[in-house]
């Protein structure tokens, strides 16, 4: 798509970038605004900032836009800014949880003087009188996370998935960074969320803590509607802008469906968990019928 500068004019203060967004932006020209912002990302900006000062009015298609940007801002190691003024505006992006997930600031002037965020974690490398130095950018970081063989996620404090990686996103069924934005309780039957719910202010508090151990017993959902044996470790992560909760996740499928089939009674149980003919497929029928391991 060509570039328009002169309607999305682009300005450049140090390794922070400015888009000035229009007065509308709805389906006429929202992906026009997606591939410019995706543009200025890939070109390497540490902060982009969108400002939609001028802007008084948003649809669903321009809150996608910004959505799509952030995927990418994040899986680029760049930090998104929103300026936002209108009231209208800012109640879109709140309905769609973008408010959850990116900073919004009330004047351009805020958000440039946020600054721009440090690119690179110095990692020391070597013999202790090496000369050189290495870096871990945040684009390495993330290739890292992804290689882990367990899922792993980072939900903020009103449980919106901000980060998910490919191990996660393959463990659930998930096409890549279609997790992010979306509440954890989606990875969680239906009949648990209940539960869940009630139990989401204390279970907080008790991560002050610390970190806590594997949880006994959980279930996840894929996102065909499948259930699967879990285990789970949650730690809390503060930062600058708010607390997070770091979720690891492991499918454990293959290593309790032995255990289930060895204590089921013989016969009615035993003969539908063990239908599928695998390992696999026996936990996941016994998981759809409230079979439990020890």
């Amino acid at each position: 798509m060509t570039r328009n500068q002169d309607t999305y004019p682009v300005r450049w203060m140090g390794r922070q970038a400015i888009v000035a967004l229009p007065e509308q932006i709805d389906v006429t020209n929202a992906g026009q605004i997606r591939e410019e912002l995706l543009l200025v990302i890939n070109q390497g900006a540490a902060a982009l900032i969108a400002d939609m000062t001028a802007t008084v009015s948003c649809d669903h298609a321009g809150a996608d836009a910004v959505v799509r940007a952030y995927q990418r801002a994040i899986v680029s190691g760049i930090q998104l800014r929103l300026v936002v003024t209108a009231p209208i505006v800012r109640r879109v992006l709140s309905i769609n949880g973008l408010d959850r997930l990116i900073p919004i600031y009330p004047s351009l002037e805020a958000a440039v003087a946020a600054g721009a965020p440090a690119p690179v974690v110095p990692v020391a490398v070597g013999p202790r009188n090496w000369s050189g130095s290495e870096a871990i950018t945040a684009a390495v970081l993330r290739e890292l996370i992804d290689a882990l063989a367990d899922g792993v996620a980072l939900t903020d404090d009103a449980g919106i998935l901000a980060l998910a990686n490919r191990r996660l996103e393959e463990m659930f069924g998930y096409e890549h960074a279609e997790l992010m934005g979306q509440p954890v309780e989606s990875l969680i039957p239906a009949d648990l969320r209940t539960a869940h719910r009630s139990h989401q202010t204390p279970y907080a508090q008790a991560l002050k803590a610390g970190p806590t151990g594997a949880r006994a017993g959980p279930v996840g959902l894929r996102k065909d509607g499948t259930p699967f044996p879990v285990e789970i470790s949650l730690s809390p992560v503060p930062t600058a802008t708010g607390r997070f909760t770091l979720v690891v996740v492991r499918d454990i499928t293959e290593r309790i469906a032995p255990v289930i089939l060895e204590a089921l009674t013989p016969g009615e149980d035993a003969g539908q968990c063990q239908r599928g003919g695998s390992t696999r497929e026996a936990a996941r029928a016994c998981g759809q019928n409230g079979v439990r391991g020890p």
